[in-house]
């Protein structure tokens, strides 16, 4: 979209445009260190969800992420929606099915039960 605004805009000499990334947000990256914690969840998110639980990379804006770059080893996982754009995030009609939330919290409480043993 942006490139095509600029386009618009470049044909009239009276419009000029400045843009300005404020954020940016790399996807996490995988640790050694994280590898219990990923195996666990993948372990019991297949067990309670029915499906595989993919170990992958996601730009979001989380303080985890911050930790992952700074080396502790950390792991985004929550229930709700695979996407941004599907769950509604950050607006005020956020969604979040309340079996998938039950769910996920089956696949914590499981996953630190393997980790505190």
């Amino acid at each position: 979209m942006v490139p095509s605004v600029i386009f618009i805009c470049s044909s009239d000499a009276l419009v000029s445009v400045d843009i300005k990334r404020i954020l940016m947000a790399h996807a996490m990256k995988p640790l050694s260190g994280n590898a219990p914690l990923v195996q666990a969840i993948q372990k019991h998110g297949g067990e309670i969800f029915g499906e595989p639980i993919p170990a992958m990379g996601t730009p979001l804006y989380t303080d985890v992420r911050l930790y992952v770059e700074k080396g502790i080893p950390g792991v985004i996982y929550g229930a709700g929606p695979r996407t941004v754009l599907e769950s509604h995030a950050k607006r005020a009609d956020e969604r979040l099915n309340l079996e998938d939330l039950r769910k996920a919290t089956k696949v914590i409480s499981r996953t630190l039960l393997d980790l505190l043993n």
